[in-house]
């Protein structure tokens, strides 16, 4: 693991440097600038361009690993583009450690409809800017543009539109009550996390893998078994991230504890621990789960439904499956330091403590 966290600092690096190479100047005003660098200026994990650069250096060595380095800044924009628009979706107030965006604004300007709208804004430069960092690789020799403009075709068709449909799902089913807490709605979620999560995660391998080979065929066997493994591996960062909004502390995770159970997603955790419980705690979660209004006395009596009723069990458990069945996937890589990297990423997503 120590291996691990020296190559995710060493990624934090190379991302950071090349934003510092950046002039942001024409963003303006002000308050649009902050919206759109205030996440990647707090740091992050950084696994998405890990993954990245691991894949790029397991097909194609050194000079490719080295040279990615626009694509995994590119990555790293896109999924915060995503935040940015899920913490507005999710009416969040606090992300890593610090006020969301729409939160940010809103209280600089005393004005919740104008922070709302700059940080859907930001959230859409971002997005321009992780197109804009991406194209930079056409510069590098190692990387055809053919090879170049087929990542960017990838992230902008399959991987956008994946995305986007699994946030709608999630939203959907925080939303509109429709048999919300049913078993069969089990099949449903795990598909809305890999369209949500495991989709972004494939990207970043698949577009790595690309580049490291200098192909522009997203159906290369190699692009897809890392691709595989990435979104399989996503799925189980998803399941586990769950899991810490139940067991985890505020300070820890940078978000209240029980904001899942008020915002009313219907997590893996939810939908085991209510097929579970007796008609009382059935009662109370249905009472409680997506009520803004919840007393916080019943979001804590609800959490620990979760844990009593095997909720989090369930989602361990599920984890590790898909952790065990990425693992087959990378074993069709040609073992390498760089496969050995990438198998221990995978062991994190579900050993993770924040």
């Amino acid at each position: 693991m120590e291996r691990l966290k020296n190559y995710l600092a060493q990624c934090e690096k190379r991302c950071a440097e090349y934003m510092s190479s950046y002039s942001l100047d024409d963003i303006n005003p002000p308050e649009l600038k902050i919206g759109a660098t205030e996440y990647f200026n707090r740091g992050g994990k950084r696994l998405r361009p890990a993954f990245l650069s691991l894949s790029a250096g397991a097909v194609g060595g050194k000079i490719a690993e080295e040279g990615v380095t626009p694509a995994m800044v590119s990555v790293e924009l896109f999924h915060t583009f995503t935040l940015v628009h899920d913490d507005i979706i999710d009416n969040d107030s606090t992300r890593r450690g610090g006020k969301t965006v729409h939160v940010l604004v809103s209280d600089k300007f005393n004005n919740a409809e104008y922070g709302r709208d700059v940080a859907i804004l930001a959230g859409d430069t971002l997005h321009a800017l992780a197109v804009r960092t991406l194209t930079d690789c056409i510069i590098n020799p190692a990387f055809s543009p053919k090879t170049v403009l087929s990542v960017l075709r990838l992230l902008e068709g399959e991987c956008i539109n994946e995305l986007l449909s699994g946030e709608t799902v999630d939203t959907k089913m925080g939303l509109i009550k429709d048999e919300e807490f049913s078993v069969g709605k089990s099949e449903v979620t795990l598909e809305m996390m890999r369209q949500k999560t495991g989709v972004l995660f494939s990207y970043s391998a698949r577009a790595g893998a690309m580049l490291g080979l200098d192909t522009d065929d997203s159906e290369n066997p190699d692009v897809i078994a890392l691709g595989k493994f990435a979104e399989l591996c996503g799925i189980a960062f998803q399941l586990q991230d769950d899991i810490l909004g139940i067991t985890s502390d505020t300070k820890t995770l940078g978000k209240p504890i029980g904001s899942d159970i008020r915002e009313g997603k219907k997590t893996i955790i939810l939908q085991e621990a209510y097929k579970n419980s007796d008609s009382f705690e059935r009662k109370l979660i249905e009472s409680t789960v997506g009520n803004d209004n919840a007393r916080d006395e019943d979001i804590e009596k609800v959490r620990e439904i979760l844990l009593s009723r095997k909720g989090v069990e369930k989602a361990d458990s599920l984890a590790k499956i898909y952790i065990h069945d990425a693992m087959k996937e990378l074993k069709k890589i040609k073992a390498s330091d760089y496969t050995k990297l990438l198998e221990t990423t995978a062991l994190f997503m579900t050993n993770r403590k924040m």
